[in-house]
């Protein structure tokens, strides 16, 4: 809405495109997984040590196809852009790279949805949903003002910043912390890095 309406048709374009892009195939790959989880889990859903241990591999697959994938279209924008897209797409190459670590940030985030559900605290998934929002609100009103760019560059911020406070709130519901899952995403994130040199 904000970029439509501030920055036109041409911009929105633009930065849809990059961020359809980078969101599809996490959007995809999330979604299958948690459709399976979340009926798995819910026959165990007072074992925390169990939901645990199945959720930590739940992420590190995940993020062993997520965080490649990522790195790839960060490395690859340009000859992507001009092979598959065409010149006039462009000034998406840029957003491209700004936004791809966005998807690998969202490619975890996305899985917690299901352990608010296993723990019937859709309250807490309400309540983190609005602040999200809110600050996504004045991420991207600050980021407008650098044009599609700056929007880019504002949302990377606000993940990064809210990336551990949204695994730390449901996590804490199943007994887990935040440094066991950042362990378990340790080496897919390294061996993307390798594929990325």
């Amino acid at each position: 809405f904000l970029i439509g309406r501030y920055l036109g048709k041409e911009a929105l374009g633009y930065y849809t495109l990059a961020y359809r892009i980078i969101v599809y195939p996490i959007q995809n790959i999330s979604w299958i997984i948690n459709r399976v989880m979340f009926p798995v889990l819910s026959k165990v859903q007072d074992d925390n040590p169990l939901i645990g241990k199945a959720y930590l591999q739940v992420a590190g697959a995940i993020s062993l196809v997520s965080f490649p994938l990522m790195l790839g279209v960060m490395a690859l924008a340009d000859p992507f852009v001009y092979a598959i897209l065409g010149e006039k797409w462009l000034p998406v190459i840029g957003l491209l790279v700004i936004l791809a670590p966005v998807g690998m940030l969202q490619s975890i985030n996305s899985t917690v949805g299901a352990i608010f559900l296993l723990k019937e605290r859709t309250d807490a998934l309400l309540y983190w949903g609005i602040a999200t929002v809110v600050l996504t609100g004045i991420a991207f009103a600050f980021g407008i003002q650098y044009g599609i760019t700056g929007m880019a560059w504002a949302y990377l911020a606000l993940s990064f910043l809210l990336f551990y406070p949204s695994l730390k709130i449901p996590l804490r519901f199943i007994d887990l912390s935040v440094r066991k899952l950042l362990r378990a995403l340790v080496l897919p994130f390294f061996c993307g890095l390798a594929m990325l040199g």
